[in-house]
């Protein structure tokens, strides 16, 4: 498969994946009068934002492995080789990759933007302009997660320099072992330092809807949110913006130190 097509395939299997889980879940209606819980409000204006911003974030892995696939064969086929020849410069090189990780990410966060405006606008009655864009800016948040991804599949391309083992070692370290290395540094370090893990910190900058969207104001919700009460996103975003720094730094050092 040419890497071309295999970003496209890869970004086709996002939409339909994704497009499948708001239709599953859009149809899961859920309604508890004891307690005021009404699941249909997380898929209206202005908690929709949240609510599909985070299941869009279960299918960042797709955009990831676009990138690995054409890095991985372009290291294959050496073209990268040929394009030294051909009077590109090394950074050059890592900066168009750079720019085409980009354009993947806008290209999953316009579909995502669509999807939650095109839901929301069925879902939600008396709705208003300023009820739309409420919470909107969790779409920038996405936007920035699935860079954040991207950018450290394309570390782990340059790096590892062959497609599968550097698929294999993404989806392990992003899944399991980051998890793990979290819940074992839990009873060593503070547990505020935890909110520093690449994973977590990435992971957490689309934040679920808070349980007052789901229960409705009131003594449950505010308990629940209280017992489940996290940093600012702000810092999250901080951390992701480090990460994505350091990410593509290795990134330029790893191509420079080897030969192509």
């Amino acid at each position: 498969m040419m890497p071309s097509q295999t970003i496209k395939a890869m970004m086709l299997i996002f939409a339909i994946l994704y497009g499948l889980v708001i239709l599953f879940a859009g149809n899961f209606n859920f309604k508890m009068q004891s307690t005021g819980l009404d699941i249909n409000n997380l898929y209206r204006f202005p908690h929709i934002w949240n609510t599909l911003t985070n299941f869009a974030e279960f299918f960042n892995v797709f955009p990831a492995i676009a990138i690995v696939s054409l890095i991985g064969t372009e290291f294959t086929y050496r073209t990268f080789r040929q394009n030294i020849i051909d009077g590109l410069t090394r950074n050059e090189i890592v900066t168009g990759k750079i720019i085409l990780g980009l354009m993947i990410s806008i290209a999953c966060t316009l579909f995502v933007f669509v999807i939650t405006l095109i839901y929301g606008i069925i879902t939600t009655p008396n709705l208003g302009l300023g009820l739309i864009f409420q919470n909107s800016y969790q779409i920038l948040a996405y936007f920035l997660q699935v860079n954040a991804m991207v950018f450290l599949a394309m570390m782990l391309a340059f790096l590892l320099r062959n497609t599968a083992i550097t698929i294999l070692i993404f989806l392990v370290y992003c899944y399991p072992i980051d998890r793990i290395l979290r819940n074992t540094f839990s009873s060593i370090i503070d547990e505020r330092m935890l909110f520093f893990f690449p994973m977590k910190s990435i992971a957490e900058l689309t934040q679920w809807p808070t349980f007052q969207a789901a229960f409705g104001e009131g003594g449950i919700a505010n308990t629940l949110q209280e017992m489940n009460k996290q940093p600012s996103v702000w810092l999250y975003v901080i951390n992701t913006l480090v990460y994505c720094g350091i990410f593509i730094l290795l990134t330029f050092l790893s191509i420079r130190k080897k030969n192509l």
